[in-house]
């Protein structure tokens, strides 16, 4: 499927507020967004529909599948979507490049976030 049907932006995190906050932030800012609190279901619906999705933002610490394993998958299932990840900790570079080598430095956001930090990194990611 062309690139140019890549609308969608999915968001992953356990913590219902800073999803809100998210969608709505994002929605305002003319993204087209999904959001999903279980990452179980956000991969069951990446798997289905990977195709229309431009980027997964993701939060690392999450019960169940962490945002590391989660973005391994995404990016197993479809190399082309582009994956940021979001986190309250720090993370050294060796960690980084150790478990997500396709994540740049300046693709993972440092909680807390601000709505324009997250537009600014995501439209300068996507080349808006």
């Amino acid at each position: 499927m062309e690139n140019a049907k890549r609308e969608l932006f999915m968001v992953v995190d356990d913590e219902q507020d800073i999803l809100q906050v998210l969608r709505l932030g994002l929605s305002r800012y003319g993204h087209k967004v999904m959001t999903f609190s279980d990452p179980q279901l956000a991969l069951k619906e990446f798997e289905l529909n990977h195709q229309d999705y431009r980027l997964v933002l993701s939060d690392l610490r999450m019960p169940g599948v962490s945002g590391i394993e989660l973005a391994k998958r995404v990016r197993a299932i479809d190399p082309e979507v582009r994956v940021m990840v979001m986190t309250a900790f720090e993370l050294s570079s060796f960690e980084i490049a150790q478990n997500l080598p396709f994540v740049r430095l300046e693709d993972i956001l440092r909680k807390p976030i601000t709505l324009s930090n997250v537009c600014k990194v995501i439209d300068g990611k996507i080349g808006r």
